[in-house]
């Protein structure tokens, strides 16, 4: 009975290695076979767009010398309203979940706003020396994009501004979107003017920030916009991650949907630890479970026949 509990569990043994290392190499194919669909469309534009936010039912859109905040429908990009506000030099804007983030680049200033009224309840200074546009929420602080400077600002906006951390922008950096886990930039390489009759190098990527270091890293995917001005997305508080992306595109006047979505085969993970717990399971049944429930059986019969 010892020698054959001894072979069940050596068998079993040999099976979990087997089923292990089918499962990792498994789970390494589909890693490097995973990816995420880039759908993309474009949405009309009431003019210049300088500032975009999501609040989770329209957008809050500012326009380029105008003193005017607009409601955008997200799906249509209509004009739902419009009302007016004290700054006509506007920059990017963030939605925390409660307050609109309104950056007016010329007075070096973010207001927060008491929605819909816009009332001003606090404000902040900008960041660095430049002039700044891109500004998006990370559930916690605020980042700014300091264009002029080429850098990116993680701040406090509970304690007037403070700086928490300086990144890289390594070019002019136009527009953030935080999509619950990442942050996207807006980027513009190699321009002196914003007004010339070609489409900059321009294009958004996704990287994630260290708070120890100023530089991004792990930059998985880059997707081109021309001319990139301000972005959002649909994260917010309490939203796992967003899969969906506005940005504004300078040259051709438009405003630019992405919809990220992964693809079929990163479900296939799930199911490849399911089936792995299943063989598991099924084999230990079968060198035990199985096993015990023929020694139970044989042992009426063998009692039988010593009475005999």
């Amino acid at each position: 009975m010892k020698d054959s509990n001894a072979k069940s569990w050596a068998a079993l043994a040999l099976i979990v290695i087997v089923a292990t290392a089918a499962l990792a190499m498994t789970l390494q194919t589909l890693e490097r076979a995973e990816g995420e669909r880039v759908e993309r469309r474009s949405l009309t534009s009431p003019g210049e767009i300088t500032g975009l936010s999501y609040d989770g039912e329209v957008l809050w859109t500012t326009l380029e010398g105008e003193g005017l905040l607009y409601r955008l429908d997200p799906e249509t990009g209509d004009v739902l309203g419009r009302q007016e506000i004290p700054w006509t030099a506007t920059g990017g804007s963030a939605w925390d979940g409660e307050y609109l983030w309104q950056m007016a680049w010329e007075a070096d200033t973010i207001y927060k706003l008491e929605m819909p009224e816009g009332r001003v309840v606090d404000s902040i200074p900008t960041p660095g020396e430049g002039s700044c546009a891109g500004l998006t929420f990370d559930g916690t602080h605020l980042w700014v994009a300091n264009w002029d400077d080429y850098l990116i600002f993680k701040v406090d906006q509970r304690s007037n501004g403070e700086v928490l951390a300086t990144y890289k922008g390594n070019y002019e950096t136009t527009g953030l979107a935080w999509d619950g886990r990442r942050m996207w930039t807006g980027l513009l390489i190699g321009t002196q003017y914003h007004g010339e009759e070609v489409p900059e190098t321009a294009f958004i990527q996704r990287w994630r920030p260290e708070t120890s270091s100023t530089e991004a890293i792990d930059t998985d995917m880059v997707l081109a916009i021309d001319g990139v001005g301000p972005g959002t997305s649909n994260w917010l508080p309490g939203v796992e991650k967003a899969d969906r992306f506005w940005w504004w595109d300078a040259f051709n006047r438009e405003l630019v949907i992405v919809d990220i979505s992964p693809t079929p085969v990163a479900g296939l993970r799930n199911l490849a630890i399911v089936l792995w717990a299943l063989v598991l399971a099924a084999s230990g049944w079968g060198l035990f479970g199985a096993g015990r429930a023929r020694g139970a059986s044989r042992a009426p019969a063998a009692e039988s026949l010593a009475v005999g």
